[in-house]
């Protein structure tokens, strides 16, 4: 019996294998590493298989690192290794400045594993528009798996307590956020199959001139008992999200 495109399609049936209509499937398929939330048209992608490419890596705090590793990359071949620093609140982190876009609903996605159950990790977007800057800040706490956001007073509220990530190096997590940068609104945040709702919050805002540029940037952060270890991969940022 044949299967793939219908009979009235302008693709012949076939009787073999089933026709892809999906073209992001078939990318998929290809090996791009675009293929956890396929929404959305991408901006700007980077599994760490070219070096630092146009990274700017900060690592603060005794024992403080980041290196790029061969060690259980979540695709390809490497994946960029972050230590923090030993003190509580020492942080280690990539940043990427991208050509300012035509804003839109945006989305921006890492994957990320934790060598233990401790840490924190953050997705820190900020966007200078010529007159304000504004901060978009999502942070998840691996010991206490508190889920919080920045608001527009630059205070921390917690939106979830109930995603447990589990911290192992081989484990990865993907963390997607989605923001609406023409009303400067939060959408949402994807967590693996959790989805936050974030929807009509607001950044924080100041004023300031700098401008116009899109940074986003990927922390993780210590809490005093040890050096944590994470490891990061799949950065990437979309635009036109539905």
């Amino acid at each position: 019996m044949p299967h793939g495109a219908p009979d009235f399609s302008n693709r012949q049936a076939l009787s073999t294998i089933f026709a892809i209509f999906d073209l992001g499937e078939a990318v998929a398929r290809l090996g791009s590493i675009d293929y956890f939330d396929r929404r959305g048209n991408v901006l700007f992608m980077d599994s760490f298989e070219d070096g630092d490419r146009i990274w700017r890596w900060v690592a603060g705090g005794v024992g403080a690192a980041q290196v790029l590793s061969t060690t259980c990359p979540k695709s390809g071949s490497y994946c960029r290794k972050l230590t923090t620093g030993s003190a509580d609140g020492d942080r280690t982190a990539g940043q990427v400045d991208i050509p300012f876009p035509v804003l839109s609903n945006m989305g921006f996605e890492a994957s990320v594993s934790a060598n233990t159950q401790n840490g924190r990790f953050y997705i820190y977007i900020t966007v200078w528009d010529g007159v304000k800057r504004t901060y978009y800040i999502v942070r998840y706490d691996f010991a206490t798996r508190i889920l919080s956001y920045l608001d527009s007073s630059g205070s921390w509220v917690t939106v979830s307590t109930s995603i447990d990530l589990t911290g192992y190096l081989y484990r990865y997590h993907v963390f997607k956020l989605r923001l609406d940068l023409v009303n400067r609104k939060y959408i949402n945040l994807l967590v693996n199959s959790h989805v936050v709702n974030l929807a009509n919050l607001s950044g924080q805002e100041v004023a300031h001139p700098l401008g116009p540029v899109l940074r986003a940037s990927f922390l993780v952060e210590g809490d005093g008992a040890a050096n944590r270890i994470f490891n990061l991969d799949d950065v990437i940022i979309t635009q036109n999200e539905p």
